[in-house]
């Protein structure tokens, strides 16, 4: 038990040293913010965790890269781009670490974010049951492939959709549904 806890937090380190020097060097390309999201945000990057770095600046891109033996994710926003709350970034707004923040768009964003999180998680909720009922009447007609697709794709959401109102408050990814779903699921 002690050698996973140490192999997490060895994991963090290295990836919390990764995000610094991303950081320096976005900013020397043009970024006006940099924030780390996901696991390496909230303290629980394990060893096959990636680096995902929020970026605010004058384009709209997602970038990997293999940094090493790491994978990094670089999610490109322009700043009022950002404070829509349409994105998956939101979930981890309460818990950024803005490592660069000049002209104090993340603070702008997570104290809007606190103050509307209430109709973001109803949004959220509303616009997933719409998917959901319309992949329902997909699942009603079509080939039994089509149908046996949009089955998949209710479960799927549906998963995700119970993962978030039992409290996750962010939509999770594939690996991590899978640990805590029955496996006739």
């Amino acid at each position: 038990m002690r050698a996973a806890a140490a192999d997490a937090a060895a994991a963090t380190i290295a990836r919390q040293r990764l995000a610094l020097r991303e950081a320096a060097a976005l900013l020397a390309g043009g970024a006006v913010g940099v924030a780390v999201s996901g696991s390496v945000a909230r303290g629980r990057a394990s060893s096959q965790s990636d680096l995902d770095l929020w970026v605010l600046g004058a384009k709209s891109a997602w970038e990997h890269y293999r940094r090493g033996a790491l994978w990094v994710s670089h999610l490109w926003q322009r700043p009022a781009e950002a404070s829509t709350f349409d994105n998956f970034c939101l979930w981890d707004v309460d818990e950024l670490w803005v490592l660069a923040d000049p002209r104090g768009h993340f603070a702008r964003l997570k104290s809007a974010y606190g103050v509307q999180r209430a109709g973001v998680h109803r949004a959220i909720v509303g616009s997933t049951a719409e998917v959901i009922e319309a992949q329902v009447e997909q699942a009603r007609r079509g080939s039994a492939w089509h149908r046996a697709l949009a089955l998949a794709e209710v479960a799927w959401r549906a998963a995700s959709l119970r993962a978030f109102l039992d409290g996750w408050g962010r939509v999770p990814k594939l690996r991590v549904l899978e640990r805590v779903l029955p496996p006739e699921a």
